[in-house]
């Protein structure tokens, strides 16, 4: 019995890593770049970051959107733009890739900006 319990504890344990954001380091570099680009901008609430996922057979990076009426964004493994999943004035995105979200496989979190923001001053 002690066997299946640790075996339960290391499972649950590798489950919970597996959210854990990729050293950015391994990323293809125009993905560093646009992270860079992120960093050096003002902290967005919700957080940007970037999740990898398998669509339609290919690896694809995702972007959700920082705000409201803004598009999300899917781009292959060498940064080109795909479609925009939802967001937008519609919240349905361009309509490119209607099935993204049902159909994505493979969910990676590979960067989530852990910036905390800064609360507006008093006046």
């Amino acid at each position: 019995m002690p066997l299946t319990i640790a075996t339960l504890i290391a499972a649950v344990a590798l489950q919970a890593d597996a959210g854990d954001p990729t050293d950015v380091a391994t990323l293809p570099p125009w993905l560093r770049e646009r992270i860079a680009v992120f960093e050096a901008a003002a902290v967005t609430n919700p957080p940007r970051s970037v999740i990898r996922y398998v669509y339609r057979g290919a690896v694809v990076y995702f972007i959700p959107a920082r705000c409201c009426d803004i598009p999300s964004q899917l781009l292959d493994a060498g940064g080109e733009r795909v479609c925009a999943p939802d967001g937008g004035i519609s919240g349905r995105g361009d309509g490119r890739c209607p099935d993204f979200h049902r159909e994505a496989r493979e969910r990676t979190p590979v960067w989530r900006d852990a910036r905390e923001r800064t609360p507006p001053r008093k006046r």
